[in-house]
């Protein structure tokens, strides 16, 4: 809170409002602060148990007329695609980054209301073995279940998990299979560059590579095909009719990933056949 307030004092001079977007699950009080639940992508810090966001803000500050509230990053992100020129009504906002969210508009009692899913704590109803293991070595088991097979915060480590996997079932040369099983670690971007082609120096025999990439490539399009699935619940549920859809998005896998991204727009062209679908990135959405 107190980088928080560092960061933003020089601009007070310009405004006294202030929107701070959360990522984690967050209780939202009557005076639209917030509360954060338990953090998540495993980011770990201390403290933040039963505080007031805004408040501590606020106090931190010390600016006279200074309020603030607490807004979804998700909702700002599809708040964003407006200044981007698309229409309001056919809107979706995607964050697949280190966590992934959506949200959208939908009628409610006749007004139309932006609706934030929380689509990273659906319970995939097919998980592998690796999944599970995964999920019980986290800082939270048990809870955003999607967010764990889709996001930046984990899919390197589903590749690591993989290639020790595929060691085991004899996929890899001796040689190979000893440089999985002693892969400590693997960060999605180095796992996204490998899929692009980059040497991940581990694998030295080119059939050991080619099969570790396969494995790599299949980790993010499965992840590619969950978003899908979620970006085309969404669109019927917004009662579109087949229109148009603008999906306003942001999150370093969306943005960085070439991979990622080229498997996610195949995948929604064959779930949604015949519906045009715009995506946008907006610097700086949230």
């Amino acid at each position: 809170i107190r980088f928080a307030a560092d960061s933003i004092r020089p601009y007070m001079s310009l405004t006294r409002k202030i929107a701070v977007c959360i990522s984690f699950p967050t209780e939202i009080t009557p005076e639209r602060d917030g509360i954060i639940i338990h953090t998540t992508k495993e980011v770990n810090i201390l403290g933040y148990e039963g505080r007031h966001i805004c408040r501590d803000l606020l106090e931190e500050l010390d600016c006279a007329g200074a309020s603030a509230v607490v807004v979804n990053d998700t909702t700002a992100v599809l708040l964003s695609g407006l200044v981007s020129g698309a229409d309001g009504a056919g809107l979706i906002g995607l964050i697949n980054g280190t966590g992934t969210n959506v949200c959208c508009q939908a009628d409610v009692g006749g007004r139309k209301m932006i609706v934030d899913v929380e689509s990273g704590g659906f319970i995939p109803p097919q998980r592998s073995e690796i999944d599970a293991a995964l999920d019980a070595a986290t800082a939270v088991p048990g809870v955003y279940m999607e967010e764990k097979l889709v996001s930046g915060a984990y899919l390197g480590e589903i590749c690591r998990r993989a290639f020790r996997a595929a060691a085991e079932d004899g996929i890899f040369t001796e040689r190979g299979a000893l440089a999985a099983l002693g892969l400590e670690r693997l960060p999605t971007p180095a796992a996204d560059a490998f899929i692009d082609g980059a040497a991940l120096e581990c694998f030295e025999a080119d059939a050991d590579a080619d099969a570790a990439r396969q494995i790599a490539q299949a980790v993010f399009s499965r992840a590619a095909k969950h978003i899908a699935c979620t970006l085309s619940a969404v669109m019927r549920f917004c009662g579109t009719d087949g229109g148009a859809i603008t999906v306003s998005a942001d999150g370093s896998v969306f943005r960085k990933s070439r991979y990622f991204r080229s498997e996610l727009e195949r995948y929604v062209g064959l779930l949604e056949p015949g519906r045009r679908v715009n995506y946008v990135s907006v610097d700086n959405s949230t």
